[in-house]
């Protein structure tokens, strides 16, 4: 009962890597050549060879290199149907056979590559800049929001990892608005920082740039604040409760200044 599971996740991770199909592109490899060798009416090696290494390459190339265009497609069938009918014989045969083993490899090695890059960990993004590492990128966005907070700067920084998003909007010495989500395709999904400040306390101008907003000061936190949320997100940057000072609904979407720099 046990090695099934294992004999199918040790099939699939066979699959992934690309090595089955570069099994079977050898396969077919050296039956082609052992027949074209010893069959009873062999032709001497240089009559066939130029048609086997030409579809070989080809079929790499299809399957492993070729850009993913309209055209990629029709222009192979139509040179491999071509070599097919124009040679004769031995080279037919070699034509056909390289073809199918290149295929082979080309498939093979395009599953290596996507394999290796989904086996890579998702990427932090940091104002639009890429990071794999956590510790380099919690770095970088500390640094930037604290670029923020200095005498006439402000702006917004924004953090992304997978489908989850930090944004800090603000700065320049007046305080930040700290908004997070775990799913920044939905506008719904934002969440706001607040503090306990009675709902009728004034209002403060926070800019990001060009825009600017009066923002109720129970929503405007300093860079302590500010660098404590930037944390937590990403110790948790998935986490879909915030706990009690997120506040998500329309005050949530309201609040986020999405005018760029």
């Amino acid at each position: 009962m046990k090695s099934g599971p294992r004999k199918v996740r040790n099939g699939a991770r066979l699959a992934g890597s690309g090595l089955a199909n570069c099994i079977i592109g050898a396969f077919f490899l050296m039956a082609t050549v052992l027949f074209l060798l010893y069959a009873p009416k062999a032709e001497i090696p240089s009559a066939w060879i130029p048609a086997l290494l030409s579809s070989l390459v080809l079929g790499v190339w299809f399957l492993g290199f070729a850009p993913a265009k309209r055209w990629t497609s029709p222009l192979v069938f139509l040179v491999f149907i071509g070599g097919w009918f124009w040679l004769s014989a031995a080279p037919a045969l070699a034509w056909f056979g390289g073809f199918v083993a290149g295929t082979n490899f080309g498939a093979g090695l395009r599953s290596r590559k996507t394999g290796r890059r989904s086996a890579n960990p998702p990427e932090w993004a940091v104002d639009g800049r890429a990071f794999s590492g956590t510790d380099a990128a919690r770095e970088a966005a500390l640094a930037a929001l604290r670029m923020l907070d200095t005498p006439g700067s402000n702006g917004r920084l924004t953090v992304l990892y997978e489908s989850a998003g930090f944004e800090a909007a603000g700065g320049g010495g007046i305080g930040f608005v700290c908004h997070r989500s775990s799913n920044t395709a939905d506008d719904g999904a934002w969440a706001v920082l607040s503090r306990d400040q009675p709902n009728a306390a004034p209002s403060i101008e926070v800019s990001m740039g060009n825009a600017k907003a009066f923002m109720p000061l129970r929503l405007v936190h300093d860079l302590g604040a500010a660098e404590a949320a930037l944390t937590e997100f990403f110790a948790s940057p998935v986490l879909t409760s915030y706990g009690p000072a997120w506040v998500t609904g329309p005050e949530a979407e309201a609040t986020r200044l999405n005018t760029r720099r």
